[in-house]
């Protein structure tokens, strides 16, 4: 069970985490020629962000189609860096570079057990081309206070 909190704190925790996550898919594509050192940012966001240690994580990444869901560190580690073999669709999403990634929620709920926040992201790549994509996350809090993604949705907006 969740411990209380205020809305104002899961906010400050929702937007705490988000940067987490921006941060570390941005310092990924930073040492995108360093295969040792993209293997270690990786896993250390899996690790860090993602609630494997407690609960299934679901995943579904915005430019997966072949393997559309995901749900093991080995699938979510090939789709952000493409290293593992294990999903041929996957170009590591997190190699782009990214210079910048902006979270624009549009609201954020909490219940007992969990946390959803859903709107927009904004990625921009080192061309200064801006790409948005909607998201759902899902979060619950672990023993120490800290989110982490139980739930990742990914998706290019409907034309």
């Amino acid at each position: 069970m969740m411990m209380r909190y205020s809305q104002i704190e899961i906010k400050k925790k929702v937007l705490s985490a988000q940067k987490s996550w921006a941060d570390y898919i941005i310092k990924i594509g930073e040492y995108k020629s360093d295969n040792k050192k993209i293997i270690e940012l990786a896993n250390q966001l899996i690790e860090d962000l993602y609630a494997f240690k407690t609960t299934k994580v679901l995943f579904k990444p915005t430019k997966a189609s072949v393997i559309p869901f995901r749900s093991t560190k080995d699938e979510f580690i090939s789709y952000f860096i493409a290293s593992n073999d294990v999903c041929a669709e996957d170009k590591g999403f997190a190699l782009e570079p990214w210079k910048s990634i902006e979270f624009e929620n549009y609201s954020i709920t909490n219940s007992e057990e969990s946390i959803i926040a859903v709107g927009n992201y904004f990625f921009e790549n080192s061309n200064s081309q801006q790409i948005k994509v909607e998201y759902t996350f899902g979060y619950i809090i672990d023993e120490t206070g800290k989110l982490k993604i139980n739930l990742h949705h990914s998706s290019i907006p409907f034309k």
